[in-house]
């Protein structure tokens, strides 16, 4: 399949994170074909959920419909990306699309503070997952220019604030994987 990223070392799978990668790197490498044609092959068999998020896991169909934040994090920036380089509205309004949902179902807000959760299956849970490695700042910040009814860049601060209590409050010398947040109790 044209478009399609098959990851060797796990069984010829496809997930949205590898289409993420093909997508920002065509973008970088000024590559407008293969852009559209991942782009095509993405859309065809991972958007599929019925909103505007990515299934993560692929084989032949989907295996996993749930998102992953940071695939959908980097073909969000990776069509922002095209529609600039290449001129092209239409990659734009889809970033946009994509950029309402993830805010809508994979970040959550505590207080003053907004978190990126591991994917549209974290908020909910008691101890909601981050994916240390899902934090996106510099994202953030394209998507606050693309979004502005939004406070994406408190979703910036709020993750240097979380890198920073890792690294300087818990004198961690490496970032963890995972981290989860104990959410305070909901009022009835």
């Amino acid at each position: 399949d044209a478009g399609r990223v098959v990851s060797l070392d796990e069984g010829h799978i496809t997930t949205s994170e590898g289409q993420g990668y093909a997508m920002l790197r065509a973008v970088w490498s000024d590559d407008r074909e293969t852009f559209a044609q991942v782009w095509r092959w993405t859309r065809r068999n991972l958007a599929v959920r019925g909103d505007h998020l990515l299934a993560w896991k692929w084989k032949g169909k989907v295996l996993d419909a749930h998102s992953a934040t940071d695939a959908d994090t980097d073909v969000a920036l990776a069509l922002l990306l095209a529609a600039r380089r290449f001129g092209e509205p239409r990659y734009e309004q889809a970033a946009l699309e994509i950029v309402a949902d993830i805010w809508e179902q994979e970040i959550l807000a505590v207080g003053n503070a907004y978190y990126v959760t591991a994917g549209d299956w974290a908020r909910d849970q008691a101890f909601p997952v981050i994916h240390v490695g899902y934090l996106a700042p510099y994202a953030y910040e394209e998507f606050a220019k693309l979004d502005p009814a939004r406070p994406w860049r408190r979703v910036a601060t709020t993750s240097y604030d979380l890198l920073h209590w890792l690294y300087f409050e818990k004198g961690l010398k490496l970032p963890p994987e995972l981290a989860q947040r104990s959410l305070p109790a909901q009022s009835a």
